[in-house]
């Protein structure tokens, strides 16, 4: 208790003192007083005032100064450049197409077996195209005969002559055509003739194959070949249609191309 009375005492003399001191703002004078200099306080929530960079000098030896405080720039948008260029080289141009397979068009068949010719580089056959043909040969064979026995005796008919061997798989291939020409065209004028290459095919076969398939056209078994190397054959089939005054009208190969040589048939048969 007795220390708590001696405080007061020394309390309340000291506010009885202060009035003259003259000191307004607490117990020393303006002169031994100095008023600090406000501090600027940023905003709530901002961040607190970046520290000083440390010049070079400041730095150790072989240190470099990094402005560690400052954050990158971002990078320069890229900008197209307007600077004229090569245009593209333009696209190869298309493979020319293909020659579309009609008639008179020579298909290359491979050459058969004893045909005409002496090389690869001879014809695939003998071209007549708007002239009459050599006849056939007088060596060869009817097995099926036809209205004359010569074409020279077949004038004022339309004929389509093909020369063909009975064991060609190739040739096989028009059998069916032939058979329906002949009975579709026939009593319209058209003599379907089958010309067999007897050096490929003997009598004996073109009889099997006349009996087992019905084979009703004209069939000319030509047994040395002769009339084929009138003819130039290297190619089988191949096939010449003659126009009604013995003039070839069309000629070539008639394989893929079955439709338009039946066309030509018909143009020609309307013709008297």
């Amino acid at each position: 208790m007795g220390g708590m009375t001696s405080l007061r005492r020394l309390l309340l003399a000291l506010a009885l003192a202060l009035p003259q001191t003259g000191c307004v703002d607490g117990l020393f004078g303006e002169d031994d007083v100095k008023t600090p200099k406000p501090v600027a306080r940023g905003r709530r929530g901002s961040n607190p005032p970046k520290a000083r960079d440390p010049r070079p000098s400041d730095l150790p030896a072989g240190w470099e100064s990094v402005d560690a405080g400052t954050p990158p720039a971002d990078p320069a948008p890229e900008v197209a450049s307007t600077a004229p260029t090569d245009p593209p080289p333009p696209p190869p141009p298309l493979a020319p197409p293909a020659a579309p397979s009609g008639l008179g068009v020579h298909a290359p068949l491979p050459p058969g077996s004893a045909a005409a010719g002496t090389s690869a580089d001879d014809p695939l056959y003998g071209s007549f195209l708007g002239k009459e043909t050599p006849d056939l040969s007088a060596d060869g064979v009817w097995v099926n005969p036809a209205a004359a026995p010569t074409l020279a005796g077949l004038r004022g008919q339309v004929v389509f002559v093909m020369f063909a061997f009975q064991t060609c798989p190739s040739c096989g291939q028009m059998t069916p055509y032939l058979k329906q020409w002949h009975d579709m065209y026939g009593p319209q004028g058209l003599t379907v003739l089958y010309v067999n290459n007897g050096k490929m095919a003997n009598l004996d076969a073109v009889h099997t194959a006349i009996a087992e398939q019905g084979l009703r056209f004209a069939y000319f078994h030509d047994v040395e070949g002769s009339t084929l190397h009138a003819f130039g054959i290297r190619s089988f089939p191949t096939a010449y249609l003659i126009d009604r005054t013995g003039k070839v009208a069309w000629e070539g190969t008639p394989l893929a191309i079955e439709s338009q040589v039946q066309e030509k048939i018909v143009e020609l048969l309307a013709v008297r």
